[in-house]
C-alpha cells in the first residue's frame, strides 16, 4: 500500500487578538467582517459565517476566501517561516 504526506504549503495568516479587528477587517475586506460587541469577530467566508475569538488565527486561502483556525489547531499544524519569494 502506498503512503503519502502533505506537501509543505506557505500560508498567510494573522492572529485575532481581540483588539486588532479593524486591522483584520482591512486585510480581509471591510464587507466580510463584523466586530461583535461581545469581542468576537464574525467572518463571512465561502463556507458561511465563521466566528473567531481572541487567540484564533485567520488564514488566507486565496484572494477572496479566509477561514478561522483555533489557536490549538494552528499551533499543531503550522510553524512560522521567514518570508520567501515564491
Amino acid at each position: 500500500m502506498p503512503y503519502f504526506k502533505k506537501r509543505p504549503v506557505k500560508i498567510e495568516a494573522q492572529r485575532y487578538t481581540g483588539t486588532n479587528g479593524v486591522e483584520l477587517a482591512t486585510w480581509i475586506g471591510l464587507g466580510k467582517v463584523i466586530l461583535g460587541a461581545d469581542g468576537l469577530l464574525y467572518l463571512d467566508g465561502n463556507g458561511g459565517t465563521m466566528t473567531a475569538e481572541a487567540g484564533d488565527w485567520i488564514i488566507k486561502l486565496d484572494e477572496d476566501d479566509f477561514e478561522v483556525c483555533p489557536k490549538t489547531s494552528f499551533e499543531k499544524l503550522y510553524t512560522e517561516i521567514e518570508e520567501v519569494e515564491a
